[in-house]
């Protein structure tokens, strides 16, 4: 058994999916903010504590805050340790099994709450993302910004009927968040590492560690609730550099924060404590090309690794509108596309930078 921390989990997030048969994955599926074992409220620190051998209350799922998703997938992977003696035969003897590590992938629209001031539903995926909680002005913006925490999250995965799996894993962590901006329906990918998976199925054998403090698994939350709509992706303002563009097309937003559960921890089969590397917030996008003073401007800047910022503003409602604005930004150099109608010019991997050292102003995410 490892005596390594157990993390305490900021926030619980509880994905539920709506099955036709064991087979095929139907309906809607839903996240879930945090609650206390078995369903019960519980005040959790949000840090990753360094208690060894101390079990955190795991949080539990409350019907009343989630979040709708389109994709979840939670992987649980553990190797088998080969013995590389040789045997004499030419048959592999049957190994060990070594340490587990655990991946998860989910997607979502860009929905916000819909009254301005209110965070939206996917806050705690969003603050395990950018570091820290956001601020938060009254009737007005709630606003994330960077800092150098690594908060966790609990991910629930309920699917009905009841009597199917139903499983979680803790002190999930999010390494990189990419938004699409400019599409039809905006939407978010996280991609991260738990600590555990459990479920259902091994609950009554599981170890400590999986247990999370749990004495019993959760039951599903009955009559969710979720918040807001998301803004038509083509709709808002594209100010790049300081100008406004109608030619914008499509494009990406990736923060990478480079976190991740090390692997490598003595006397344990599961990740440690987590560990940040340098964050990475670059965009991509594509525009139509033209003669204005503007675009050549931009493009000058982009030659001259003149740095620059930029604000993409998706939606036009209050309360319903988010803001990326990205910080002194050194452009890619534009690259030319003739394949369709109207030449293009596209710009690929232009990186942010915080302001000063220690400045963490890369990038600010606004819903407003």
């Amino acid at each position: 058994m490892s005596t390594f921390p157990i993390p305490t989990d900021a926030m619980g997030i509880t994905f539920l999916k709506s099955i036709r048969d064991c087979i095929a994955v139907m309906g809607e599926a839903l996240l879930y903010q945090a609650g206390g074992a078995a369903g019960t409220p519980v005040a959790l620190t949000g840090v990753w504590t360094e208690d060894t051998g101390v079990q955190a209350s795991r949080p539990g799922a409350q019907a009343s805050v989630c979040c709708r998703m389109s994709a979840l997938d939670i992987q649980l992977a553990q190797q088998e340790i080969v013995r590389s003696d040789k045997t004499g035969s030419l048959g592999i003897t049957m190994g060990i099994l070594g340490r587990r590590q655990v991946t998860f992938t989910t997607k979502m629209s860009l929905a916000p709450n819909g009254a301005a001031g209110t965070k939206p539903d996917m806050d705690p995926l969003l603050t395990a993302l950018m570091g820290k909680a956001p601020t938060i002005v009254a009737s007005t913006s709630v606003t994330y910004g960077l800092d150098d925490q690594s908060p966790s999250v609990t991910l629930w995965d309920f699917n009905t009927p009841g009597t199917m799996t139903q499983r979680c894993t803790m002190g999930a962590i999010v390494k990189t968040g990419k938004f699409d901006i400019g599409v039809d329906e905006p939407t978010v990918e996280f991609i991260g590492q738990g600590l555990a998976v459990l479920d259902t199925d091994i609950f009554a054998t599981a170890d400590t560690i999986s247990k999370g403090g749990l004495t019993a698994f959760p039951t599903e939350p009955a009559s969710p609730v979720t918040n807001g709509t998301p803004p038509p992706g083509f709709t808002g303002t594209i100010t790049l550099d300081g100008n406004t563009y109608t030619t914008y097309r499509t494009g990406t937003i990736t923060v990478d924060v480079d976190r991740e559960l090390p692997m490598d921890g003595f006397n344990s089969f599961y990740g440690i404590a987590p560990a940040a590397g340098l964050r990475n917030v670059t965009t991509d996008w594509s525009m139509y090309d033209d003669d204005s003073a503007t675009l050549q401007s931009l493009k000058q800047k982009a030659y001259t690794c003149t740095p620059v910022t930029l604000a993409f503003q998706i939606g036009t409602v209050a309360g319903s509108t988010w803001l990326f604005t990205l910080k002194n930004v050194l452009l890619a150099k534009p690259k030319f596309d003739y394949s369709g109608k109207r030449r293009v010019v596209a710009f690929s991997a232009c990186r942010a930078h915080d302001t000063t050292i220690g400045a963490k102003d890369a990038i600010t995410i606004a819903v407003q």
